[in-house]
């Protein structure tokens, strides 16, 4: 009877520790690329909106400075601040549409880019990858 309580306990731990587990990578993808799989178009962020949380913000600031990094090599975010961000989740799945404006520090200009972004699965593994589509930016004046 205690070998078989033993071994109960340990399959409960088990499986608590692995629900727990699940829920925090889950938890992880969630803030990364909220409403992946949706094939609805949902505002996400705007003047109006904020169905974002401070992580999930900061995850598209972020990805929206890796983009003009990626499309303007030599930019460089040091005399630059963000200044507003618009994320909507388009129909198409894996698909953002994106509208970001950061200001000079140094000029004080804003500048405004906006970008359709498909946010690849393989994000999970750590790395942020993504393809950028119809990347338009005012950055190419600077």
């Amino acid at each position: 009877m205690k070998k078989w309580m033993k071994v109960l306990l340990g399959v409960i731990v088990a499986v608590l520790i692995l629900f727990f587990a699940g829920s925090e990578i889950h938890e992880w993808y969630v803030w990364r690329t909220p409403k992946y799989n949706s094939t609805q178009s949902t505002v996400l962020l705007s003047a109006e909106a904020d169905k974002l949380t401070s992580e999930q913000e900061e995850a598209f600031y972020s990805l929206s400075r890796a983009a003009i990094q990626t499309e303007f090599k030599d930019i460089k975010f040091t005399n630059l601040d963000d200044y507003s961000l618009y994320v909507r989740k388009t129909k198409e799945k894996h698909m953002y549409y994106i509208d970001y404006v950061c200001k000079s520090t140094v000029l004080k200009m804003r500048f405004d880019t906006t970008m359709y972004m498909r946010i690849k699965n393989s994000s999970l593994k750590g790395n942020t990858h993504f393809v950028i589509y119809n990347f338009k930016s005012d950055l190419s004046k600077f």
